[in-house]
């Protein structure tokens, strides 16, 4: 059976001049339980929340805002905690699976590179969860993240001619990206974004670096499978073509990646590979707007796209609360794929009733539904999408308490932005925008997924 995580719980351009992990991995033990301590894993009344009236948009985002304020203020880690913060308490925050990633400390310590990159991290995500004083944190993860950016950009300067090396030097700017794009969203322009194109133009200098990572698996697959689902998404939020392939989603299957070890096949795995083939026609209608020009084109491609939307969930190998748990998760990943279709493809208006139609049914899925353990928390793409189509107030109030518990436990510095990028738009209440102008303000600042 696959395993799915029922029991989980400076300037950039500057960097990529080109003239990540090494990750021979040993066995270590996660701290805690996913499941355990994930806020979502116990009963919250999340049955039940279209009952709750909610009056105006500040009511329902102020509902959220306790959340963000996650435990009393605890000392800072000392330097030799950090390594053994990013294997048991950052990266099971990247992992849906039951699996667990190991993590070769020796040959972090034994890289400067990368060393930098993993104590950034995770004294970026350690301090923002656990409010450590303000002024003085922000100054060290400000400082630490300049010495892992310059770390990593003097071993661009020395350049590689063997893939081993390559694949350490992607994996490595996969770890900024998380850093600047999710867990510590940089005050510099576009700061992700950037780092997300230094990632594609080392692609194309080392070309066996993709197959090589998925060959290794392990926490090298792993990490490039965050980075081209950070290419989907940015993709379908900015209107820019994907950089990858949509046949490199099959490519995972029995692999390990951040959604797990999925079989050959699996409809998630279908799912990704379908929105990206929307995202790079939303690419040709987003280059010829105003024109519908580009929608013409686009529409030639729509049947299979629709084949595979309309089609049945078909998962012969689970059974029980596990198919049920992964009917709903896929289900609420064909609602965002749906909405996309009809509002970037299809250029339907926010209250098109098939819109409005694909977005209520995401609402009630989040209400009838409580997903075990990560489950929950790895629909921030699916919510973002939702949520930004809902039109009614006990709709929103449903997606701000589903999203309650996740920005709770992930503690990620990009989820803050995506609820006052909703209360925002909550509040134009704009129903006639396109779907990219919609979604201008957030799809270049952080990655959403």
């Amino acid at each position: 059976m696959a395993l799915r995580g029922k029991n989980a719980p400076a300037n950039a351009p500057e960097i990529y001049n080109l003239s990540p992990l090494a990750t021979e991995t040993s066995s270590i033990r996660r701290a805690s339980d996913a499941e355990g301590s994930s806020p979502g894993s116990t009963t919250n009344g999340t049955h039940d929340r279209r009952g709750s009236d909610v009056s105006t948009v500040d009511d329902a985002v102020e509902f959220l805002s306790p959340t963000l304020s996650i435990m009393p203020s605890t000392p800072p880690l000392d330097e030799s905690s950090l390594i053994p913060y990013f294997a048991n308490a950052v990266l099971p925050r990247f992992v849906l699976g039951d699996g667990i990633l190991t993590v070769d400390y020796e040959m972090i310590t034994k890289d400067e590179s990368l060393q930098q990159a993993v104590l950034a991290i995770s004294r970026a995500h350690y301090n923002y969860q656990a409010k450590c004083g303000a002024n003085d944190t922000a100054l060290v993860r400000n400082s630490s993240r300049q010495v892992a950016i310059t770390s990593f950009r003097k071993r661009l300067q020395v350049g590689t001619s063997e893939d081993d090396t390559a694949k350490e030097l992607f994996a490595n700017n996969v770890l900024l990206c998380m850093l600047d794009g999710m867990i510590q969203p940089s005050t510099e322009l576009n700061a992700s974004s950037m780092h997300l194109k230094g990632g594609f133009a080392m692609l194309n200098r080392w070309s066996c670096t993709i197959t090589n990572m998925l060959l290794e698996g392990g926490l090298q697959s792993h990490l490039l499978s965050v980075f081209v689902t950070m290419d989907l998404a940015s993709s379908l939020l900015s209107g820019r073509k994907p950089y990858f392939e949509p046949i490199l989603f099959h490519m995972f299957a029995n692999t390990q990646a951040w959604w797990g070890y999925l079989p050959t096949g699996d409809r998630f795995l279908t799912l990704l590979r379908t929105l990206n083939e929307m995202a790079a026609l939303g690419a040709v209608v987003f280059s010829h707007l105003p024109s519908a020009d580009g929608a013409f084109l686009a529409e030639k491609c729509f049947s299979p796209v629709k084949a595979v939307l309309d089609a049945p969930l078909s998962l012969d190998s689970l059974d029980g609360a596990d198919y049920q748990n992964w009917v709903t998760f896929c289900a609420l990943w064909e609602a965002c794929s749906s909405i996309y279709f009809y509002r970037a493809l299809e250029q339907r208006t926010v209250d098109d009733e098939l819109v409005q139609a694909h977005a209520r049914k995401g609402v009630s899925t989040l209400i009838d539904a409580l997903l075990p353990g990560m489950l929950q928390h790895c629909l921030v793409l699916p919510i973002l999408v939702i949520g930004a189509h809902c039109i009614h107030s006990q709709d929103r109030r449903a997606i701000v308490e589903a999203l309650s518990p996740t920005v709770s436990y992930l503690a990620f510095g990009n989820l803050p932005l995506m609820v006052d990028f909703l209360k925002g738009n909550w509040e134009k209440a704009d129903l006639h925008s396109n779907w990219w102008e919609t979604f201008h303000d957030i799809s270049e600042r952080v990655f959403l997924f």
